[in-house]
């Protein structure tokens, strides 16, 4: 049995053992990374679903305040938002014969014919307020 061959295995597999201790650290670091990355993604995902139930229409009660999609105000869906709360016109532009513009639900511009609870809902591309 030759010893000095020996020292040179027991080296090398020594060096083995903590390149295969480090890889271990190394892939319990990864997953502890990804574990904590999958957590604030579902967070994320979380926040944004609240936020978009909170948008649903006649439904604003999680928001602190929104736009109404009726008159444009900005509001609180609490006990001051009753039916009086929102005018805005049911019609849409128009212009009369003599060239002024008006609405086509009450043939007049200015403040809303109609009034209602004011509500919101998730805006889209293209939408408007009218």
């Amino acid at each position: 049995l030759d010893l000095s061959r020996l020292v040179p295995l027991a080296k090398l597999l020594g060096a083995a053992l903590r390149l295969d201790r480090r890889r271990g650290v190394l892939e319990e670091a990864n997953e502890a990374l990804r574990l904590e990355r999958l957590k604030q993604y579902e967070l994320l995902q979380s926040e944004e679903d609240k936020r978009r139930r909170a948008l649903i229409p006649g439904d604003v009660r999680a928001l602190e305040s929104a736009k109404c999609v009726r008159c444009g105000k900005m509001f609180v869906d609490d006990e001051a938002n009753n039916t009086s709360s929102c005018r805005y016109h049911k019609g849409h532009k128009i212009v009369l014969p003599n060239f002024a513009s008006a609405f086509s639900c009450c043939r007049r511009m200015g403040t809303g014919c109609t009034m209602a609870r004011h509500t919101a809902f998730l805006e889209e591309a293209g939408m408007t307020v009218g």
